[in-house]
């Protein structure tokens, strides 16, 4: 294989390996007793993006509302600064609801289904996009 001027070939090694990675991520949710073939593709993609962000253990926590605060707090931190988390934790009472809100808004507001189809290609009527709390109730 060569490589292209734009460097497609690694693209498509990387699309390759996350998509790998999911699925196997997926796999492991379904191995843990989570019910993953009832959930459309848009359900899943939260789920794959979920424990991209948080790891396959702590993904596991999230789901169960199990992470400790500390972790939260470290979680939380790490994504909007150190300020901005305290002042979530003060406005939602916990570093554990603060971060689970924050991760929530996140991911229903950066994984939208509708940015993904091909016009061209998708025929109506397109599948409905997904939302994190309803996914997580679904397992």
């Amino acid at each position: 294989m060569q490589k292209n001027d734009s460097g497609g070939l690694r693209m498509s090694i990387l699309n390759s390996a996350t998509v790998y990675y999911g699925v196997a991520n997926l796999t492991s949710l379904k191995n843990r007793g989570y019910n993953i073939d009832s959930l459309n593709d848009a359900e899943k993609s939260r789920l794959i993006y979920l424990t991209h962000h948080l790891g396959l253990k702590n993904a596991d926590l999230f789901i169960q509302n199990a992470i400790e605060e500390d972790e939260a707090r470290m979680l939380l931190i790490a994504q909007v600064g150190k300020t901005s988390a305290e002042r979530r934790c003060q406005r939602e009472g916990s570093y554990v609801e603060a971060h689970r809100e924050w991760l929530i808004y996140y991911i229903d507001n950066h994984i939208n289904l509708y940015n993904y189809y091909c016009l061209e290609l998708t025929k109506p009527p397109m599948q409905e996009d997904a939302y994190l709390k309803l996914t997580i109730a679904k397992l």
